[in-house]
């Protein structure tokens, strides 16, 4: 369905990748008439952290058939780093699904003022790509990330048993969790120790009549960092995981 956009007010803030110099002040346009909260302050700053660039948002409306006035909030990325494009260049799914969670999970009180979280990329020379997120989405992905970084620690303290009853092997993802189970100790080795981990994005689906969630992800070690993603049906137990791979 086509989407008639009203902005009703719009603020850029270009902020640099950058570190400031302490007492720096920051760049502003237009700040005078609406400024960040302290929480989403916090979420551009760390998406900025994470990929670079630079970034301008905007608060607006927009008019819709099933909520009137629906809230937004939007990002615009703009990445001309060659080692970001590189990764990223044919999944910017990734980047804008990543970066509305990093702001998303931000945000305390704030959660309520928005419907939706939009995600404008622009690599070097492109054209834009837009993505909007449902917070109702943004939250259900902050509680099963929940259970992602439980099981990361599990993984840094050897509690595979653990990870084990966790895991459902007779659901649509059919597959040999003892097997799954015995191949992540193996690569414990080549790996090393955990020092924690790096979410790159999210993906819905749907299978029959199961709502799927997919995380992906890096854990960081001290020898060698690994790919990592973990299956969910978004109405099961949130300790209930599907599947665990050691890929994206």
């Amino acid at each position: 369905m086509n989407t008639n956009v009203i902005f009703f007010a719009i603020v850029f803030l270009l902020l640099s990748c950058v570190k400031k110099k302490e007492g720096e002040e920051k760049s502003t346009v237009f700040s005078n008439l609406v400024s960040l909260t302290e929480n989403e302050d916090k979420g551009v700053k760390e998406i900025l952290k994470y990929y670079g660039g630079k970034c301008n948002y905007s608060v607006g409306y927009f008019a819709s058939t099933t909520k009137e006035n629906s809230k937004f909030f939007e990002l615009e990325l703009n990445l001309n780093q060659d080692d970001i494009i590189k990764i990223y260049k044919n999944h910017p799914d990734m980047i804008a699904s990543n970066s509305a969670y990093i702001f998303y999970k931000n945000l305390q009180k704030e959660k309520t003022t928005y419907d939706e979280i939009r995600v404008v990329v622009i690599f070097k020379n492109e054209k834009k790509q837009t993505f909007g997120f449902p917070v109702r989405n943004l939250e259900i992905v902050r509680l099963k990330m929940n259970t992602y970084a439980k099981v990361v620690n599990l993984i840094k303290d050897g509690s595979f048993d653990t990870i084990k009853t966790m895991l459902n092997d007779n659901s649509i993802i059919r597959y040999d969790k003892n097997r799954l189970i015995d191949d992540m100790i193996k690569a414990e080795d080549r790996f090393g120790k955990v020092k924690g981990f790096n979410t790159w994005g999210f993906k819905f689906s749907k299978s029959d009549s199961i709502e799927l969630l997919h995380l992906s992800g890096v854990i960081l070690r001290d020898k060698e960092n690994n790919q990592f993603s973990m299956d969910f049906d978004i109405n099961a137990d949130d300790n209930e995981v599907l599947l665990i791979q050691y890929k994206l």
